[in-house]
């Protein structure tokens, strides 16, 4: 029994002063009262996250402009597009992206409202090389990039303008050529001519008279300043050697084009001699006197009419006979003289014939 008191009372002091320990600990550190160290917990109350920090929307690119799909070469065209940013921000930079290469854009406004409510961007600019050329937009604010469209390009084709081809051209005009004989003599000088025009006052290339077969190019008048719409003469003097018919026509050459005149035919000139007609003439007044002594022999052995009666009608045939002649030879030549001299030749030799016994 002794054994067990003992070890309470032991017991009992080790616990006494463990809690005096404990006690005199108290006035150096308080601890606080349980219920204040112990949160108080409400039921059915949901348990809030901390709240995050709000981040700003990005600007927006809205509405491009209608740029053509095709546009020709040197033809002005201009990108545009309308930036808005819900916090009234303003662009850092607009820009549109051409095959690579950024270009800035120009929009008008500056305050929080005007981006709000959105601003138009433009830029005005011009293709030079044609091909397919691919582009967009894009913009930042304040870190935050937008691009339009956003993904993808696009398109512009540029082509070369149309150049309408020019009018055919139209070929040279002659007309008016210089009245040349259709007959004439050896050694004699002739002119020929003829007026030149082109609606398009083009120059010729050449213009000649071809002479049998040969060209012969025509003078134009020495001027500065050709007008060759209302028509320019040109003309060529050339002696002729040879007798024969001679065949001609002109010809002009401009603008690649040819005209003739006469166009399907040739135009013709009788080159004679004079000797070889009076050696005619001559042959024929020989023929004529045979003719004229056979009237006679006609006339006085037939008609048994008086010599002198016969002679006078024999003479009066014969004299009939070589006008015809002469005319024949030389009426193309030597002009209407001769016919109305010979006339007169004849009414003379008639009125002695026939007035006298």
């Amino acid at each position: 029994m002794a054994t067990a008191d003992a070890r309470r009372c032991a017991l009992l002091r080790l616990a006494g002063a463990f809690f005096g320990l404990f006690w005199l600990a108290g006035g150096l550190y308080a601890a606080p009262p349980f219920a204040e160290r112990t949160p108080a917990i409400v039921e059915n109350t949901p348990i809030e996250a901390p709240a995050e920090e709000a981040r700003p929307a990005p600007p927006v690119l809205r509405d491009p402009g209608p740029v053509p799909p095709k546009l020709e070469t040197g033809r002005a065209c201009t990108f545009k597009i309308v930036y808005s940013d819900l916090t009234g921000r303003a662009p850092d930079y607009i820009r549109v992206v051409v095959d690579g290469r950024w270009h800035e854009l120009i929009w008008s406004g500056n305050t929080p409202q005007d981006f709000i409510r959105g601003v138009t961007a433009t830029k005005d600019s011009t293709f030079q090389r044609p091909g397919q050329h691919t582009y967009f937009f894009e913009a930042s604010a304040g870190g935050k990039k937008v691009r339009y469209p956003a993904s993808g390009k696009l398109a512009v084709r540029i082509v070369k303008p149309y150049v309408p081809p020019p009018p055919p051209p139209k070929p040279p005009v002659l007309t008016n050529p210089l009245p040349t004989p259709t007959t004439g003599f050896v050694k004699e000088t002739y002119d020929f001519g003829i007026t030149y025009s082109h609606p398009s006052n083009a120059a010729p290339d050449f213009l000649r008279v071809v002479i049998d077969g040969k060209g012969r190019p025509l003078q134009l008048p020495i001027s500065r300043s050709q007008d060759y719409r209302s028509g320019i003469q040109a003309a060529l003097r050339i002696p002729f050697m040879q007798t024969g018919d001679h065949k001609f026509h002109y010809e002009a050459k401009s603008q690649g084009l040819n005209v003739r005149y006469p166009p399907n035919e040739e135009m013709v000139i009788a080159i004679e001699s004079k000797l070889q007609k009076w050696i005619l003439f001559a042959i024929g007044a020989v023929c004529l006197a045979f003719v004229a002594l056979m009237n006679y022999n006609i006339f006085f052995n037939v008609f048994r009419a008086p010599a002198p009666k016969a002679a006078r009608f024999a003479i009066l045939i014969s004299l009939v006979l070589a006008f015809l002649l002469f005319a024949y030879l030389f009426i193309n030549i030597l002009g209407w003289m001769y016919i109305a001299g010979g006339a007169v030749l004849v009414v003379g030799l008639l009125f002695v014939l026939f007035t006298r016994q």
